[in-house]
């Protein structure tokens, strides 16, 4: 099964630099037949930092949000399967030494006994965790999240059992379905194929706010039966420079799934101060090119 890397990169090169060293250091890049990488709002030292790694590089003059780049690079890709990443996110596992986990998950969904592999570190996830913040210990209340357990739970099968089920090969994957397990554009691989008539349309949906395509998908995602599987897992979130954008973008996404967000909303003085405030916090950049 061919695998094509789809890394999403916006500024953070220092991060990104990071990341890159993770997949060459612990032998991701040796894994994939295919390596792309998707610049927002593209730079000189992206270019370098592309051609340095041998990565293929598609951009952008401006911020076009995670759901139209990952869409765009499904498109561009050619492998079977697709592992979605962004410049955040490093191998935290050596696959040089055991790459039982990424071979078990490509059988997963090349077999089509799943469709998503979640691949975000069970032990070192890293941090901002917005499951680990809101949902731990209230796992009942918000049954959308649950399968998050597994990041806390040793055994998250016996605590739900009829609802999170574990496999008995090795290495170990638990599973359940899109119903108690909410999309996220966080470390995952799918089958290309699936993921463009599956998703590719509904991360370009016309939102308000189309950085984050969760607010779009989750709603109908919840109601699917799509099945997810999630393992040991293989990425931890590590941001080295602008770590408060990730713990504004968590908290900012909290707060849109409020009601009191939804009441506010209403009101076009809202609107209109939540539009200034995103053009103060992602102030457009000047590029030399769109394209490679």
């Amino acid at each position: 099964m061919k695998l094509s890397l789809c890394l999403l990169s916006w500024g953070s090169r220092k991060t990104l630099l990071n990341t890159l060293m993770s997949y060459e250091k612990n032998g991701l890049f040796l894994k994939a037949q295919e390596k792309i990488i998707f610049f927002q709002e593209i730079s000189e030292a992206d270019v370098r930092i592309a051609k340095k790694y041998d990565l293929q590089f598609w951009s952008s003059k401006q911020n076009i949000g995670i759901g139209a780049a990952y869409k765009l690079m499904a498109e561009k890709a050619t492998g079977d399967a697709l592992i979605f990443l962004q410049n955040d996110f490093v191998l935290a596992e050596d696959l040089r030494k055991d790459d039982s986990q990424l071979e078990a998950a490509k059988k997963l969904i090349g077999e089509n006994e799943v469709d998503v592999v979640l691949l975000r570190h069970r032990k070192f996830p890293g941090k901002p965790h917005w499951a680990a913040d809101h949902v731990k210990g209230r796992e009942g209340a918000v049954p959308t999240h649950l399968f998050n357990a597994l990041y806390w739970m040793e055994n998250p099968d016996r605590a739900f059992p009829g609802i999170v089920t574990k496999n008995t090969d090795k290495p170990v994957f638990y599973m359940t379905t899109s119903q108690y397990s909410e999309f996220t554009d966080n470390p995952c691989l799918y089958r290309r194929r699936w993921f463009l008539e599956v998703l590719g349309e509904m991360h370009v949906k016309n939102h308000p706010d189309i950085t984050w395509p969760e607010q779009v998908i989750q709603p109908w995602w919840q109601k699917q039966t799509f099945r997810i599987a999630h393992g040991e897992g293989l990425f931890t979130h590590i941001r080295l420079d602008r770590p408060w954008r990730s713990h504004l973008g968590q908290s900012s996404y909290a707060f849109r799934r409020t009601g009191f967000y939804r009441f506010l909303n209403a009101f076009g003085w809202f609107r209109q101060l939540e539009a200034s405030l995103k053009k103060f916090f992602n102030p457009p950049r000047i590029c030399s090119q769109d394209k490679p």
